[in-house]
């Protein structure tokens, strides 16, 4: 960008060169982001529009005079089958290899400004607590293989750990038949919440792969094979450049504008089962990353990884010999010059990414879990507790069950996850009996736990070995689905693939960094929005075309943004990742509507609490408090707060009349275990509204929430253990009192208690509660709104164990149910 300025400076050329003015880039670039050729050439016929470009082949041509990323190359591939044509020889093909030269892109991100402030040079070591006894692994410079590998390098040298990721997809949305198969290249040292998000730019596209069957070319005994050289073959041409960089290092220019001798170094892959196992050169039933015995996948083996130097040798003993006992015995695939044999410092093997959404969202949660348990239960009984299950700020309500939905997506499956061990509650004992129920509970509890602590966005020494411990806990109970007759073994590649979770976190950090979601993602932008842009003919050829325009108009903005705070520093943006969380954050406690900015609950992060600026209820009656919102012990309940809280002696009467409010939102700073993301939640206490023409009918809604125990001994301050100090609660009315009865008590809310937390529940760990009561009455407080928490889900919970109660239904549900179990598996940030 430097370099870039001094030239049009010496030149005396607009920032905006080749376009003459920035109405004209503006334009342009909102163009090619939207809209297609026909429309461009439409619009810019218009007599109104007055332009030195005056179609999209004159915009075209200014567009491609902007500097760009690396230039693509197509590499033909002639590939030889063993099928004969009629003249007698082999049939022959030339198949296109598009690629970049990642080195090229590896110098693009290392130089890119916008991740000065996201960038990490050198590994680090993390602790939680002061004696370093409780490791943190979050970033992937926090975890082993980048100080395992910075120990083989010359002092001084830089590790960039380069994170592929490769998955062939449709071009079109109902037609198979065209296919692409992108790769794509980012860098461990980009910080996980920008390298993941897809605006930030930190993906590069690096190559299409070859999608031919190959069928036309060999027979069905060898094509496999086949396309299993073929894709090494073009992935050993993109990733060549990368041998002698990785041995001798490079030097480049930095985030920070200093130069450095980079290393980049192979570090992870992220692709689903079958293309890791077509990358580790084994077959599709076997584990690519150790040599597991494919019959013995079932039991919790913690086998060592495979090794690149053993695979390599004996699958070069095979095809030079034609046997080789462990070829055979770690079920080989016979490709003797795999891409990945020459790359300096890299271990195929420990590369191979945990896949949170394939293997346990979509696979143990979705194809097992769920199955298992609906052969169990049937799926009338499952639709029954999803449809009838208790309402939670954000959570999805399945109004028709689960069963008659064909296919789920990873997110749909998370909102399942929520509920389902309290969907499981009660309807197990009412199937099965005795020490069954127990281990069938515990089963499902084990691999529920196991999906919660994998997802966290930060791990610890302990949260590793309580993932270990739900594995643990899943393997000694899994026997009931055996024994029960649901299935037969447990030689499941998915269910197998858990044990290498703990390793790889602390290898590599935090699993939520290398998910299979974000290549999906990708791909909405580089293949398949990018196939629309063509005529369908040679489309991938028009596809390189039109990226490297989208990637010119890209650099180009980011060019603009850059100059325009060099020249006022007091614009600098805010970057990605914290700062850019605390800037939100701070953004809100500006907002009109902010009651108030709390954060003295030890455990607890900062909090902004928000309500509408207007109360949508101005002048709301206290009887209409007692009858419609249901909060019957209103006035007693407000004197009470009044005579503790407040200096004044006014009591409220049933005259008052008060500001009703029907939403409380809430905006949290998350915790590092809970992501990037700000945590935020809304509490609700409205009324119902009938419907009325094409407006459908609204329930009423009071949510469920943990508050600061009212009767606690000194409220949360100086009590150990947050839990000992939070009780569930009722919200029944948010309002503000009048003036004659004080100003200084800010949004109050009346509550309903339920009893304290505890005991739990033995088969499912959550703490059982119940409304609680007062001479026949339920227990009433009015509190600050500032003494909300958080959100709680209750699960209701029938007694005896047997199918709920047909008259229970979702909005009628905590009014009902006499027993309650406290959802710890509702969110991330809950659990």
């Amino acid at each position: 960008f430097e370099r870039r300025r001094r030239e049009q400076g010496a030149m005396d050329l607009p920032l905006c060169h080749p376009f003459g003015n920035v109405e004209e880039w503006e334009l342009a670039r909102w163009i090619i982001k939207n809209i297609g050729q026909t429309q461009t050439d439409s619009l810019l016929a218009l007599p109104i529009v007055r332009l030195s470009y005056h179609n999209n082949y004159s915009m075209m041509k200014l567009v491609d005079n902007l500097p760009s990323g690396p230039e693509w190359t197509c590499d033909m591939v002639h590939v030889v089958g063993d099928r004969i044509d009629e003249h007698g020889r082999p049939m022959e093909a030339d198949l296109k290899c598009w690629m970049r030269d990642p080195l090229d892109c590896i110098h693009e991100l290392m130089g890119n400004p916008a991740f000065r402030d996201a960038f990490c040079y050198a590994p680090e070591r993390a602790y939680t607590d002061e004696h370093g006894t409780n490791h943190l692994y979050d970033e992937m410079w926090t975890g082993n293989w980048w100080w395992d590998t910075q120990l083989k390098l010359p002092p001084g040298a830089v590790v960039a750990p380069i994170i592929l990721s490769s998955d062939k997809t449709t071009l079109m949305r109902h037609r198979g038949d065209k296919e692409a198969w992108p790769v794509y290249l980012t860098l461990g040292n980009i910080a996980r919440g920008v390298r993941c998000r897809p605006s930030s730019h930190a993906n590069i596209l690096i190559g299409y792969l070859p999608t031919s069957t190959l069928g036309t070319l060999f027979t069905s005994a060898t094509q496999p094979l086949a396309k299993y050289r073929l894709f090494h073959y073009c992935m050993g041409q993109i990733m060549k450049p990368l041998i002698q960089a990785g041995t001798d290092g490079v030097e480049m220019t930095c985030p920070d504008g200093w130069i450095r001798r980079v290393h980049p170094i192979l570090a992870a892959y992220i692709a689903d089962n079958p293309e890791q196992c077509l990358i580790a050169c084994c077959q599709e039933n076997a584990c690519p990353s150790c040599p597991v015995d494919v019959k013995r996948k079932g039991d919790p083996l913690h086998t060592n990884f495979r090794d690149p130097e053993e695979t390599l040798s004996a699958i070069r003993a095979y095809v030079e010999q034609n046997h080789s006992p462990l070829f055979e015995a770690h079920a080989l695939r016979a490709i003797p010059d795999p891409f990945w044999a020459n790359l300096p410092h890299a271990n195929i093997y420990t590369c191979f990414t945990p896949d949170l959404l394939h293997q346990l969202h979509n696979g143990v949660f979705g194809e097992h879990l769920v199955k298992w348990c609906t052969q169990l239960l049937g799926n009338k009984e499952i639709d029954a507790r999803y449809e009838r299950m208790s309402p939670f700020p954000g959570l999805r309500q399945f109004k028709s069950g689960i069963s008659r939905v064909s296919q789920w997506t990873g997110r749909e499956h998370q909102e399942m996850q929520s509920v389902f061990l309290g969907v499981l509650t009660g309807a197990v004992t009412g199937a099965v009996i005795g020490a069954v129920a127990d281990d069938w509970m515990k089963m499902a509890k084990a691999l529920l736990d196991f999906v919660f602590h994998a997802r966290l966005h930060a791990q610890t020494t302990r949260t590793i070995a309580g993932l270990l411990k739900a594995l643990d806990r899943f393997h000694q109970s899994k026997h009931v689905v055996i024994n029960t007759g649901i299935r037969e073994h447990f030689e499941i590649p998915k269910v197998h693939s858990m044990v290498h979770y703990a390793a790889f976190i602390e290898s590599h950090g935090a699993v939520v960094g290398f998910n299979t979601e974000t290549p999906e993602r990708l791909h909405i932008d580089f293949a398949k929005r990018a196939y629309r842009a063509t005529n369908k003919r040679d489309y991938t050829s028009q596809m390189t075309q039109w990226l490297r325009r989208q990637e010119a108009v890209d650099v180009a903005d980011a060019y603009l943004t850059w100059c325009k705070h060099v020249d006022n520093p007091s614009l600098v943006p805010v970057s990605e990742g914290p700062d850019k969380l605390i800037h939100e954050f701070k953004r809100q406690q500006n907002d009109r509507g902010v009651l108030a900015s709390v954060g003295d609950i030890p455990g607890m992060p900062p909090r902004v609490i928000r309500i509408a600026v207007k109360s949508p209820a101005p002048k709301t009656r206290t009887d209409t408090l007692i009858t419609k919102y249901g909060a019957l012990q209103f006035t007693t309940a407000l004197n009470s707060f009044l005579s503790n809280k407040t200096a004044h002696s006014v009591q409220a009467s049933d005259r008052d009349t008060f500001a009703a409010y029907h939403k409380l939102s809430v905006t949290q700073m998350p915790t590092q275990f809970t992501g990037d993301r700000l945590y935020e939640y809304h509490v609700h206490a409205v009324l119902g509204s009938p419907a009325q023409g094409r407006k459908s009918e609204h329930h009423p809604s009071f949510d469920t929430v943990l508050i600061v125990d009212p009767e606690g001994d000194s409220g949360v301050r100086g009590v150990p253990g947050i839990d000992a100090c939070l009780r569930p609660a009722r919200v029944r009315a948010l309002f503000t009192i009048p003036e004659r009865l004080g100003t200084d008590t800010g949004l109050l809310a009346y509550v309903e208690l339920f009893t304290r937390l505890g005991p739990r529940d033995a088969p499912t760990g959550m703490f059982q509660v119940a409304p609680s009561t007062r001479n026949r009455r339920r227990h009433s407080y009015v509190i600050r709104v500032d003494d909300i928490v958080l959100p709680c889900h209750l699960v209701p919970k029938s007694s005896p164990p047997s199918a709920w109660p047909r008259r229970w239904k979702t909005h009628t549900v905590l009014d009902d149910a006499s027993q309650f179990l406290v959802n710890t598996h509702v969110d991330l940030h809950t659990y």
